[in-house]
């Protein structure tokens, strides 16, 4: 099954829209598996979103409650509780939200293999400011 980059950050903006914080600042978590079937992401088949999923915590996009490192081979909703978006994660969110960016990155990567975050948000960056 391969990486579906849309899926990816569909994924990305969804938690971030459910993303609810307690009175004390900590954020509440999210468990992936009661938002499966939700609209956001119906167009995904299950493991499509559990493997964005896992490439956003392998990433550090986000960081997992109880995450047993010995079960990451086994894509299991149950493994995908998740505390919160990651300070690279929003940077990541703020490169690839906007529809016409993330348009322009797909058209420009061609076939997206999201490997490297880093380069990607400073392309996503690039692409978003105007044009002189």
């Amino acid at each position: 099954m391969a990486l579906n980059p849309d899926c990816v950050r569909d994924l990305l903006v969804y938690i971030d829209a459910l993303q609810e914080f307690k009175s004390s600042g900590k954020p509440k978590v999210v468990k992936l598996r009661f938002h499966l079937n939700d609209v956001a992401l119906e167009k995904y088949e299950r493991q499509d979103v559990l493997l964005a999923a896992k490439y956003l915590f392998d990433k550090k996009l986000i960081s997992i409650v109880a995450f047993d490192p010995s079960l990451a081979s086994k894509i299991s909703p149950r493994q995908y509780n998740i505390q919160e978006i990651t300070a690279l994660g929003y940077d990541f969110l703020e490169a690839i939200k906007d529809d016409t960016v993330w348009g322009k990155l797909k058209k420009q990567l061609g076939s997206i293999t999201l490997a490297t975050i880093p380069e990607l948000i400073a392309l996503a960056v690039q692409l978003a400011l105007p044009q002189k």
